[in-house]
């Protein structure tokens, strides 16, 4: 690959991006800050204890494999 191709592909990529993050802004400021931490990411409550408590969750996965690996 050129080096020509690899700056038209940066310059392609950066013409893509400015509109979507220009727009993603316009939506933001459509949506206003969140209101509370049940309105963020994530919105299930299963993701927010896989995420906010990832060591309980990893044992288990662990165990689990254990368990399957051992049979």
């Amino acid at each position: 690959m050129s080096s020509t191709t690899a700056i038209s592909r940066v310059e392609r990529r950066h013409g893509l991006l400015r509109p979507l993050q220009a727009q993603c802004q316009v939506i933001a400021q459509r949506l206003g800050p969140a209101s509370g931490i049940n309105d963020g990411f994530p919105r299930s409550h299963t993701m927010r204890v896989l995420i906010q408590h990832p060591a309980p969750v990893i044992r288990l996965l662990m165990g689990l494999l254990t368990l399957v690996r051992t049979k």
